[in-house]
């Protein structure tokens, strides 16, 4: 898994330097951020391509309301005018900036990396994205194993990684 470099910015300050970034695939529920811009109040669920949506933000367990709207980019996002009390998202960088400073613990319910329109859900369609993020080629993975998988076991699951771990190790532990 890629590290923020600590340079400003999307890439979060000399504080954050060379931590994980994060990765949520699926529609976890609860999620805490890495806020990688205290400047501007900027946070982020998931930094490997665009996410689905980020359907509820809290402060505290209390719901901010709707989302003031979603910008092209963290420049855009960041040049936004968002009131105190509400928020905006950049759903194409995973991010989402309040309009003033946090008070307390801010959480998430999102809906994950985006495969095409949306975010996959079931095991063998999660393996297959985290392939793709890791960089292993098509090649290398046995898509018609996946899909069985998701046939044999329909059910849905969330994954929240904010440590280093290897596309291997994540995989064994998804299939199990």
């Amino acid at each position: 898994m890629a590290t923020t470099c600590g340079g400003g910015g999307a890439e979060g300050g000399a504080d954050i330097k060379n931590r994980v970034k994060p990765l949520v695939i699926g529609w976890a529920m609860n999620v805490e951020p890495v806020l990688v811009d205290a400047t501007n109040s900027v946070y982020q669920f998931s930094a490997y391509g665009a996410i689905e949506a980020v359907t509820t933000l809290y402060e505290r367990g209390s719901d901010f309301g709707a989302s003031v709207g979603d910008y092209a980019n963290y420049t855009d996002l960041v040049a936004a005018t968002i009131p105190p009390g509400r928020w905006g998202t950049c759903l194409a960088e995973g991010m989402v900036r309040l309009g003033a400073p946090a008070y307390g613990v801010i959480t998430g319910d999102i809906k994950g990396h985006k495969v095409g329109a949306t975010t996959p859900r079931l095991t063998g369609a999660i393996i297959n994205a985290l392939a793709s993020i890791s960089g292993v080629s098509s090649g290398s993975i046995e898509t018609s194993t996946l899909t069985t998988l998701d046939s044999d076991v329909p059910y849905n699951i969330n994954l929240a990684l904010f440590e280093q771990i290897t596309f291997l190790d994540i995989a064994r532990r998804l299939a199990l």
